[in-house]
């Protein structure tokens, strides 16, 4: 029964993601492509540090749409938590390897949430128009 709003949460937030990344905030450079003095910017070896298709962050919102998804499936309180903690810890982890500003992460979370609530909206026309 959740298979529906599962496919719809992956597919709305792959496409408001790229469609961000390419049309609407096409080529929206990176931290490491913005700050010209490169001894401000924190990076990791072995790290590929991109230039461009920052907005939105895309590991940020397929974490929270995961994490938004397990929350409306399981229904368990007690992995709301550390679930939201280690979605947070993505974003945090795209700032720390210099792959994104702060901004990009926030807009991924934004944009996990946006996509999870239409799938939603998906799901419930789904099974209202089905009788189930």
């Amino acid at each position: 029964k959740i298979f529906p709003m599962v496919l719809f949460a992956i597919l709305i937030s792959t496409a408001v993601v790229q469609f961000g990344k390419h049309y609407v905030f096409a080529n929206e450079a990176r931290p490491t492509a913005v700050i010209t003095d490169q001894a401000l910017v924190h990076t990791v070896e072995g790290v590929e540090l991109h230039k461009s298709y920052s907005f939105p962050s895309g590991h940020n919102t397929t974490a929270f749409s995961i994490y938004l998804l397990a929350c409306l499936v399981l229904r368990a309180r007690y992995f709301w938590l550390p679930g939201f903690f280690l979605a947070l810890l993505t974003g945090y982890s795209r700032v720390y390897l210099a792959q994104h500003f702060p901004l990009d992460a926030g807009a991924g979370m934004i944009a996990a949430v946006v996509s999870v609530y239409s799938a939603m909206a998906i799901q419930q026309k789904w099974f209202s128009k089905s009788g189930a």
